[in-house]
């Protein structure tokens, strides 16, 4: 499990033991290590003289944010579910810093250069699957961190479908090919 608890006075990463060696190496803030969730959070917002939490609506389940309201209640912290988090933090994020912008922009260019590639290899016979796995080691090879989403390399018939999925089928001459793609460099995702 991974929050992040982001307050006036700071921000922690809270993890559980299998993620914290990668979280402290990654993170750009605190990490803290859990053993009882819910003790590390109540410290945490008591430490901070917090008296309402509010949680990102679009990614807590019924189940984990009804944990939290039986741990807060007694506490007398006030628990906020709604879409207002939701829509402030996408407020935030739609605007980039310069840093953030180097980011995608090296992201989009590591996922151009291993297509270019893969277009030297695209030719009838070879199967969509092939292709698929080529584009992603080019693109892993040239720096990603991953892939953006799971690629789409179809052709012929299949081309109509807009989520396509690569399969054993076989390029064939005169067949239109469609190519969805995108490389993860430092966390940020280009979509070409």
């Amino acid at each position: 499990m991974i929050y992040l608890y982001v307050s006036e006075h700071r921000t922690v990463l809270i993890v559980d033991f299998r993620y914290f060696e990668a979280a402290q190496k990654k993170a750009y803030c605190d990490v803290l290590c859990f053993s009882k969730l819910s003790e590390s959070i109540y410290e945490l917002l008591e430490k901070d003289g917090i008296d309402t939490v509010a949680f990102e609506s679009e990614n807590i389940t019924v189940s984990r944010l009804n944990f939290f309201k039986g741990i807060l209640d007694k506490t007398g912290i006030e628990v906020i579910a709604d879409e207002s988090l939701d829509k402030h933090i996408s407020s935030i994020r739609i605007i980039k810093s310069e840093v953030e912008l180097e980011k995608i922009q090296t992201a989009q260019k590591i996922a151009e250069k291993a297509y270019f590639d893969m277009l030297n290899i695209l030719k009838p016979g070879v199967a969509e699957r092939e292709l698929s796995a080529y584009l992603e080691y080019k693109m892993k090879l040239y720096g990603a961190e991953d892939i953006s989403f799971d690629l789409i390399t179809i052709t012929g018939k299949k081309t109509s479908l807009p989520h396509g999925v690569p399969a054993d089928d076989l390029v064939k001459e005169g067949d239109f090919f469609t190519c969805d793609f995108g490389a993860v460099y430092e966390g940020y995702h280009s979509d070409t």
